[in-house]
């Protein structure tokens, strides 16, 4: 299997430069406290190379039949590494994306499209669909 953002990369570099982003791992909501209200939980985050791209057709025909109501600004990102969306049955609410070198943007992860293994079974990449969030969360960490 050809591994296609590998052979592309020093092409698509040169029009849209990869950035190093802070990738925060959802942990799933918390044990509910006294009111009965649960809040996300996150992982130690961790560092990437991603690329964010603006969405295709494609890319939106697979939003609209994935049944998930994505509102606000949406971007693709491309990042190394494995990157979580939202699962319902698991209540993890998506994996955040911080641009730490542009912006310090917060994105949430919110439907994977699609993921390239290596040969030993390892997220080469993935190609996710990341919406802004309006304020950048304080972090309950698990």
């Amino acid at each position: 299997m050809v591994d296609f953002a590998l052979v592309t990369a020093g092409v698509a570099s040169a029009i849209n430069p990869r950035e190093t982003v802070m990738i925060t791992p959802s942990t799933g909501p918390s044990a509910p406290n006294t009111a009965a209200q649960r809040t996300p939980t996150f992982g130690t985050p961790r560092n990437a190379q991603a690329q964010f791209q603006r969405l295709s057709y494609n890319d939106l025909q697979q939003i609209e039949s994935s049944g998930i109501n994505i509102q606000g600004a949406r971007f693709k990102i491309i990042v190394h590494g494995p990157i979580d969306g939202i699962n319902r049955s698991t209540g993890q609410g998506g994996d955040l994306v911080t641009r730490i070198r542009v912006d310090q943007t917060v994105w949430k992860c919110v439907l994977v499209l699609d993921r390239f293994y290596g040969t030993h079974g390892e997220v080469r990449w993935t190609s996710a669909v990341v919406t802004q969030q309006d304020a950048a969360p304080v972090f309950q960490n698990n």
